[in-house]
């Protein structure tokens, strides 16, 4: 029921976005990608756990429409795999061993963007709420020399806060932007600094879609439509 009504919602924000947006163009679409960390390297943790650093990888394509001049709606769906390395100095097994646990999920964030834009270049603060879906969890096991693979427990569904800053230039038809953003689940983590949340760099680009024959100008209850010229 929370998945439906988190998908609802998006999609009456973007489409009433749409509707209203001052701008040339119903809807402006692109991709993402890039990596981040976690700042938890070289910290001990219960059972002598050791956290080595850790990242992620990502890939999104995104979603935004612009409702006044400074102010927008976005979306994304992006896929990110994390990875933690967790070293268990000489534990149950009287044998120093390890693990990586790998984690596959699909996001769908809702953000409010703020932007300037002056001449060629843009900027822009965001933040909002995700939908994380579960994809997979597993851990890869090394101890006396052996390795092998399993798979761990996972939530099908998390949901978590983000915010970022991103800085674009126009180029060509479209814009190439650079994002960097911090993010965090709701989760049940197994110890507290998992908690600190992901930092991510992203390199992307997006065009203008779906270009308009009209611009609707909102000013207090009253709705002024200026055609353009031809």
């Amino acid at each position: 029921m929370k998945m439906k009504k988190f998908f609802i919602v998006t999609a009456f924000l973007l489409v009433a976005a749409g509707m209203y947006a001052d701008d040339a163009n119903w809807l402006d679409a692109g991709f993402r990608a890039g990596g981040g960390f976690y700042p938890a390297g070289g910290i001990y943790v219960e059972g002598g756990e050791h956290l080595s650093p850790a990242g992620d990888f990502n890939l999104a394509l995104c979603a935004k429409s612009q409702l006044i001049e400074w102010f927008a709606v976005k979306t994304e769906v992006m896929y990110v795999r994390k990875y933690l390395t967790v070293d268990m100095e000489y534990n149950v097994y009287k044998e120093d061993s390890s693990y990586q646990l790998t984690v596959d999920q699909l996001n769908i964030p809702l953000f409010a963007d703020f932007s300037y834009a002056p001449n060629n270049f843009s900027f822009s603060g965001y933040g909002g709420v995700f939908l994380g879906l579960q994809l997979a969890r597993n851990r890869t096991w090394t101890r006396g020399g052996e390795t092998w693979n399993e798979a761990a427990e996972h939530n099908p569904v998390v949901f978590g806060v983000a915010a970022g800053l991103t800085a674009g230039y126009k180029l060509g038809p479209g814009k190439l932007f650079v994002d960097s953003r911090w993010s965090n689940d709701f989760e049940k983590k197994p110890n507290k600094t998992l908690s600190w949340g992901f930092f991510d760099f992203s390199l992307g680009y997006e065009v203008g879609l779906f270009k308009k024959n009209r611009d609707a100008r909102v000013t207090g209850n009253k709705e002024q439509v200026v055609r353009n010229e031809e």
